[in-house]
């Protein structure tokens, strides 16, 4: 490596960390009806690139139940009152997701799934596994996405605040399509609350993604100067 290139270093890393500005692309309502013709609940599709942040809100009713019942448990949410985001991710990235309400007694939590869910009726979209404890709730009966009515989302994970009004978590995930569903905790003696809750989206690219830019740009540059 010359000296020019070891000075050039620093600033390649710094920009690659850094990333490009991009602008969030919001589509809705977004339908895709699959080969049933009955498409999913998304309220929308937002595509995430680069360094980027959307802002949102939604009044979704239960992620969990907080009175623990064995019928009704922490291990599932309600599929049809939870608000449903279907998020394309352009590059590795790290995501960051963030909920927040007025309301001091909102217990935030949000489920990520990869995998686009299609061939559902949403009159069928009622329980879901929140935390993956119970995958058997994912599948059964709307997510039928895959080949033969075989599984269409994977689970890849969650997070919940069950004492305070607001909520992030950050996940680090592949190019490719994920679905959310964002809620909050409620007695399964009543009909599951709705919350209004604002909810953010941002992302950065993965440092190790962003490294190896950085230095594929100076092997090119050494190339060129050789």
């Amino acid at each position: 490596m010359t000296n020019t290139q070891r000075r050039l270093l620093p600033f390649a890393l710094a920009a690659a960390l850094a990333g490009s500005a991009s602008a969030a692309v919001y589509s809705s309502p977004y339908s895709n009806p699959g080969t049933d013709g009955e498409a999913f609940v998304y309220e929308g599709k937002l595509t995430l690139s680069g360094t980027d942040a959307y802002n949102t809100s939604g009044t979704p009713g239960a992620w969990s139940y907080r009175d623990l019942k064995a019928t009704a448990n922490p291990n599932r949410g309600w599929g049809h009152t939870s608000f449903w985001m279907l998020v394309e991710i352009t590059a590795p990235t790290s995501l960051t997701l963030g909920m927040t309400s007025p309301n001091a007694l909102a217990q935030p939590g949000f489920s990520i799934y990869s995998g686009e869910s299609v061939n559902d009726s949403p009159a069928d979209v009622h329980t879901y596994s929140n935390n993956g404890n119970d995958l058997t709730l994912l599948n059964s009966p709307w997510d039928k996405n895959g080949p033969g009515g075989s599984t269409g989302l994977t689970f890849t994970g969650y997070a919940f605040n069950g004492v305070t009004n607001s909520l992030t978590g950050t996940f680090a995930l592949a190019p490719g399509l994920y679905t959310v569903a964002f809620g909050n905790a409620a007695d399964s003696n009543a009909a599951p609350a709705a919350i209004e809750y604002g909810i953010s989206f941002s992302t950065v690219p993965e440092p190790s993604a962003a490294l190896l830019g950085a230095l594929a740009g100076l092997l090119t540059l050494n190339r060129r100067r050789r």
